[in-house]
């Protein structure tokens, strides 16, 4: 999809969304209800990763320059929310075809934002895709015709791209059902709080990349 769909004919049409203003409004939102709901169980002890994300959120608006100027794979249009549950496989004689289910938020930006959005929610439902992560990767580069080395340039732009998708809403989403939004069961409440986790992990690697 990176590689088969063409920047020019739809800048005019992605261009009408500013997204980046969206995405900082939705970071300082996330800021906001963390710092709030972080002493409620199951997210105690949580409070450690809060200046790591008070910094993300302050720097996002230069990171986030600097990600979609300097990005050493260049700029696609984006599907947006590119997980498994927004995929699905169409059987054909021949060969299967992939299709991308719900193109609300496609806009044009790093296809690692893509990609890290991907492998990482990939990786939540399938711990050998954690395991491969790096192969997983050199997958996507081989496909896209690039170069495989995984240089510190690249990790560093893989990381603030998913924390960009993080802070777009999935781990204020989190939060929420974590501290008991919309009455969920006691085991949906467990999953969130460990998807909870699972951001700030992104969170604080990215963090470690921007500022080293």
């Amino acid at each position: 999809m990176h590689a088969s769909l063409p920047v020019a004919p739809f800048k005019a049409t992605l261009a009408d969304w500013d997204y980046e203003a969206e995405l900082l409004e939705s970071a300082e939102m996330t800021l906001s209800a963390f710092e709030t709901s972080v002493g409620d169980e199951p997210l105690a002890g949580l409070g450690r990763v809060l200046p790591a994300l008070r910094r993300t959120v302050v720097a996002l608006p230069v990171m986030r320059r600097e990600l979609l100027a300097a990005d050493p794979l260049g700029s696609v249009v984006l599907h947006g929310d590119a997980h498994p549950g927004n995929a699905l496989i169409r059987p054909r004689k021949a060969c299967p075809r992939a299709v991308l289910l719900d193109w609300g938020r496609a806009r044009l930006g790093s296809p690692l934002e893509d990609v890290s959005s991907w492998l990482q929610s990939l990786a939540y439902w399938e711990p050998e895709a954690r395991r491969r992560h790096d192969t997983l990767l050199r997958r996507y580069l081989t496909a896209r015709g690039l170069p495989t080395h995984l240089d510190r340039q690249l990790r560093d732009a893989y990381w603030l791209a998913a924390a960009c998708n993080v802070l777009a809403g999935a781990l204020r989403y989190h939060l929420a059902v974590a501290i008991g939004w919309g009455n969920p069961t006691p085991w949906t409440r467990a999953d969130a709080a460990h998807l909870v986790r699972d951001c700030l992990r992104i969170i604080r690697r990215a963090d470690h990349c921007w500022r080293h």
